[in-house]
């Protein structure tokens, strides 16, 4: 507060007027009595709202030609040749018109370049008035100097930054141009080298390829496969993705032995008959052999040393992997149809996800090239592959293709048929007489109903080749009519002068209405094929072949026909929307085959099938609200619905002993893998401990068959009934070979004119089944066993099938099973194998019958039933299981339907349908359950009677005791066992042992001793018991061999306790007696 305030220009203020403190002072002197006068700045004068709108336009205008100068500097750079420009200009133009050479000339000239029209008048105008009116706004603003000032300045900063923005830009450049040999170095696409293998295709097949939308995408699909080693196709019904892809593969070098991927192209398929067809397909459209595009299925193959495309089934490629792990012939595999998620195809996407990283690791050592994999589903449901890090990281791209080529128009019913049979056969006659020419594809459930429909089909449009000549001349006529109708105007059932009433019966062909007929029904003749995977291969290939010269095709099939295969000309699909499916309950067992809705991505596979050709219509025979309600979005992965018992061994066989943790797609139920290894531990093919696997079990794993039957092959090896046991193993493995009535057609049908001839037919096909089954039926696996055993004495399988309602497609099955598993079994056991004849083999007599039944019993000890007490309300005998809460009926298939029901049953399959049923009986005695079923039973201690003995032949002490079988705990009749470790075991061998009965020479000596044998079994502890049970107890002697191993090291062994039961006055005779007795 004070003190004085430091001022500017202090000491000035302070001098006095004309001091100077010298000539060197910088002092300013100021004289305080004159003013100084302080010019201000002029201020600019302010501008106002309309001119200041005008210098802002002007800048912007401005900024913007800068900005221009320098994209034309960019551009210039990689410009393309004016020449160029006007070769490419005209594509797909024939003359322009004025509006669009304006619009043409502005462009080029926003970017600087030449122009194509300058004699236009209208550019002309339009570049005219544009110059003014620039002109008159730049006028107006030059007038004001002080806005020029400003706007230069304004200009000197603009250059500044624009400088600075160039050389940014130039060490851009330059760093990209350090970067770029770099990332070329590491990118493996650019060392790829360039390869194509041409193809000498036909011009047909070129323009038909070029139809197909995957064609488009082939680029990206290739780059794709280059840059990652998983990718995944997602592609609808039509895409082509199945036929095409393979072809992508082969044109780029892969499977050429001189490219860098010399490895073979392996494709997998759910299908033997896709796997078939689509390699015939595939080779045709190459223009190859098949030697150079093959297939291999069971039991046929035609690979060969040439071969590059390989067509396989899942089960095929997993017994590759077994042999080969790192599937090293392979240069790519595509999983295809994965959608489908079959038990195969789970295992085998988990495998090869394992298998990629390996053959990348290897390939960075340099051994091997890495395994490309391609996994192509014509759903979307592709998230358990794509987002699943237990398979796949990072997750592999997701290419979707367009779906189907054309359009298909999809129709529903009104209403919602209880049989929806008939309404299948009602539907395919309207579309027939109504609609114009195309094909026809049904989906029904199953075998029975695809024979029921066909039949009735075939009886209301026969093929009648006399009327063929007149049918042809009308065609004309005919195909004019229909065209006038369009199909997708209205749905069949709306037409209000055929209206059809539903008809509400159960699924039978007896049902299906024989008065039913259209208006204007067209006699057109019909060309119905079946379609299921039973039918022998070259029935099902009818389907790919052109029908008949005027037929129309119609094909009713299963769901077989709803992926892969590709009917052709097929323009209208039937969809029943149902499907059968195998349902097993892993708790009891219980395997049922359930008629249930399908789910909505099947329905959208099965529409697809009629739009291959053309605009197709699909006709959907339920009501729209059933399939948004009912539907499941997708169908059950396999494995959650079958047992898994054999994917477990296999995947122990490859040391993949924590099965918990394979990276399943979707991992299935712990109660399924838990009821799969408890069956594998009693069928000793895992160690009950750690539950490994054992030598038993890495035999089992060598043929490729349920572990039930491998084990019974094994049995049949040690029990010296091997040239049987493989044929019944194989007739069990392909299913029962039996046609059934209704295929036959020798059902029961009343008022029918044929039927005396089908009541023949019928009673014929019961007395051959009663001749198979033998005099006294007890089997049906043995009955299966004489069928096929009968066969192969036969020159003509063809004939002797249709002779004896057989399948020849499952007895050549049969057959070649049969030849697999006994190479199989020369190679695990060559010396036993060579001696034995599996050509023709006889009957088994009795006794070899006993054994193969326990050995049938052995390979199904699960599967054990009891019979109940008839009560008298009861029509049908009852059998309790031991899973199952429910009791089961005999099943009428059975060759023991009719027979006296035997106590004890072993089954090879439970059913539900209208009731459990039990099939594949073999009648077994109670005393071999024990035997068979150890594991499964609880025995209780060692009865006193019967007495237990001693056993000569086996050397060893028997016993009887009282077991009990199964969870539900059966009580069984005593049965003898090997005496268990105790000292009950001990007395009752020293019994036996003085009583004469292990050995002779102490029998002549049993009528002097001072007391009985059996005074060794009783509690009290006397001395000379004592002497003879110690010592036998403690060096655990219960057995003839023992005891003689040690008298050969001890001859005095036992000798002081046997002489305390002999009066002193025969001890000397037993001394001298002993040496001998010891060595008898």
């Amino acid at each position: 507060m004070g003190k004085k305030r430091v001022r500017y220009n202090e000491k000035g203020r302070q001098s006095k007027k004309g001091e100077s403190k010298g000539e060197d002072s910088n002092v300013l002197i100021i004289d305080p009595s004159q003013p100084v006068e302080i010019e201000e700045p002029k201020m600019p004068e302010k501008m106002n709202p309309k001119k200041k709108k005008r210098l802002e336009k002007y800048i912007e205008r401005k900024l913007k030609k800068e900005e221009k100068v320098l994209l034309m500097e960019k551009l210039s750079k990689s410009a393309f040749k004016s020449e160029l420009l006007v070769s490419t200009k005209n594509l797909g133009h024939k003359v322009e018109t004025k509006k669009e050479k304006l619009r043409r000339v502005l462009q080029e000239q926003r970017l600087g370049l030449p122009l194509t029209y300058e004699d236009t008048d209208l550019v002309k105008e339009k570049i005219v008035e544009d110059i003014d009116e620039s002109s008159e706004e730049e006028e107006e603003l030059s007038t004001n100097l002080e806005l020029e000032e400003i706007m230069e300045k304004r200009e000197m900063i603009e250059e500044k930054e624009k400088e600075e923005k160039i050389k940014s830009l130039e060490l851009e450049k330059a760093k990209e141009e350090e970067e770029r040999p770099k990332l070329i170095e590491n990118t493996e696409i650019n060392n790829r080298k360039a390869f194509y293998v041409p193809v000498n295709r036909s011009d047909d097949i070129r323009v038909a390829r070029m139809k197909l939308p995957v064609v488009v995408e082939e680029q990206q699909i290739m780059e794709s496969i280059y840059e990652n080693d998983v990718v995944i196709i997602c592609g609808e019904t039509g895409s082509g993705k199945t036929t095409q892809v393979p072809q992508f593969l082969y044109e780029a070098g892969f499977g050429h032995p001189d490219s860098e991927n010399p490895g073979i192209v392996g494709v997998t398929q759910p299908r033997r008959v896709a796997a078939v067809s689509m390699a015939q397909r595939v080779a045709t459209e190459l223009n190859l052999s098949s030697e150079y595009v093959s297939h291999q299925i069971r039991f046929d193959s035609s690979v060969s040393k040439k071969t590059v495309i390989k067509f396989m089934t899942d089960g095929v490629l997993l017994k590759e992997i077994a042999k080969d792990f790192m599937l090293s012939s392979y240069s790519v595999l595509i999983i295809d149809e994965a959608h489908e998620r079959s038990l195969n195809s789970d295992i085998a996407i988990g495998l090869v996800s394992r298998i990629v990283k390996l053959r990348r690791e290897k390939e960075i050592n340099g051994i091997v090239r890495p395994l490309k994999i391609i996994i192509m589903s014509a759903t979307l449901r592709v998230d358990d592959f794509a987002n699943n890090p237990n398979l796949f990281t990072p997750s592999p791209p997701v290419i979707h293709i367009k779906s189907r080529q054309f359009p298909v128009t999809i129709h529903f019913n009104k209403k919602t048929p209880d049989d929806y049979l008939d309404e299948a056969f009602k539907k395919i006659c309207q579309i027939h007489s109504k609609l114009p020419a195309g094909g026809i594809l049904v989906f029904l459930t199953g075998q029975n109903e695809v024979h029921a429909l066909c039949k009735k089909l075939k009886s209301r449009y026969p093929s009648n080749s006399n009327q063929l000549e007149s049918k042809i001349s009308k065609e004309k006529t005919l195909i004019a009519k229909r065209e006038e109708i369009d199909a997708g105007s209205f749905e069949l059932d709306e037409d209000p002068d055929e209206v059809i009433e539903q008809v509400d019966s159960p699924v039978d062909e007896s049902k299906i209405e024989d008065d039913f007929y259209l208006e204007n029904d067209t006699k057109e003749p019909l060309h119905v094929l079946p379609l299921y995977a039973l039918l022998p291969t070259d029935e099902q290939l009818k389907v790919f072949k052109e029908p008949p010269p005027g037929h129309r095709l119609c094909v009713v099939a299963t769901n077989v026909a709803e992926t892969s295969l590709t009917i052709p000309g097929i323009s209208y699909v039937v969809d029943s929307g149902k499907v059968k499916e195998r349902v097993h309950d892993a708790k009891s067992k219980m395997q049922s085959f359930k008629v249930d809705w399908t789910s909505k991505a099947s329905a959208d596979q099965r529409s697809g099938r009629a739009g291959r050709v053309g605009p197709g219509h699909c006709y959907r025979l339920y009501h729209s609200a059933v399939f948004d309600n009912n539907f499941e979005k997708f169908s059950k992965p396999e494995i959650e619905r079958m047992p898994i018992e054999g994917v477990v061994l296999q995947m122990k066989s490859m040391h993949i002993d924590n099965v918990v943790n394979f990276p399943f797609p979707s991992p299935p139920n712990s109660q399924i893998l838990f009821e799969a290894e408890k069956l594998l531990m009693s069928l000793e093919a895992l160690d009950t401990n750690n539950k490994s696997i054992t030598y038993i079990g890495r035999m089992m794993s060598a043929f490729p068959i349920s572990p039930r039957f491998a084990k019974m092959i094994i049995l049949g090896m040690n029990n010296n009934v091997l040239q049987w046991i493989i044929p019944l193993v194989a007739a069990l493995s392909v299913g029962d070979p039996f046609v059934r009535d209704l295929e036959n057609g020798i059902v029961n049908e009343k008022d029918s004119q044929d039927s005396e001839e089908k009541r023949e037919k019928r009673k014929k096909y019961f007395q051959t089944h009663q001749t198979f089954a033998g005099k006294h039926p007890d089997s049906d696996s043995l009955k299966l066993l004489s069928a096929f055993c009968a066969s192969e004495y036969s020159s003509n399988i063809e004939d002797f099938c249709n002779t004896h309602f057989l399948r020849p497609k499952a007895i050549k099955e049969m057959k070649q099973l049969k030849a697999q598993l006994i190479s199989i079994a020369r190679v695990i056991n060559p010396k036993f194998c060579e001696k034995m004849k599996f050509d023709k083999v006889q009957p088994p007599n009795d006794s070899q019958r006993s054994i193969i039944k326990q050995i049938i019993a052995s390979g199904f000890i699960d599967q054990i039933a009891k019979l109940k007490p008839k009560m008298s309300h009861e029509k049908a005998f009852k059998y309790q299981t031991l899973l199952s809460k429910e009791d089961a009926l005999i099943h009428p298939s059975s060759c023991l339907f009719n027979e006296s029901p035997p106590e004890f049953v072993v089954y090879e399959e439970l059913v539900q349908t209208s009731h459990v049923y039990i099939k594949g009986l073999t009648a077994i005695s109670e005393s071999i359950i024990p035997i068979v079923a150890r594991s499964q039973c609880t025995f209780s201690k060692p009865l006193d009677t019967p007495e237990p003995f001693y056993n000569s032949e086996k050397d060893k002490m028997i016993c009887y005791v009282k077991p009990s079988f199964g969870t539900v705990l059966w009580e069984l009749t005593p049965t003898p066992i090997e005496f268990p470790e105790c000292v009950e075991k001990y007395r009752y061998f020293l019994k036996n042992l003085l009583e004469g009965n292990i050995i002779k020479g102490f029998s002549k000596f049993t009528g002097i001793l001072n007391s009985k044998p059996i005074s060794l079994l009783r509690p009290w502890a006397q001395k000379k018991l004592v002497d003879l049970i110690v010592p036998v107890k403690n060096n655990k002697i219960s057995t003839k061999k023992d005891l003689l191993e040690k008298w050969k090291s001890n001859p005095s062994f036992l000798l002081h306790g046997y002489l305390q039961w002999i009066p002193i006055e025969h001890q000397p005779v037993v001394k001298q007696e002993w040496t001998k007795l010891i060595k008898e």
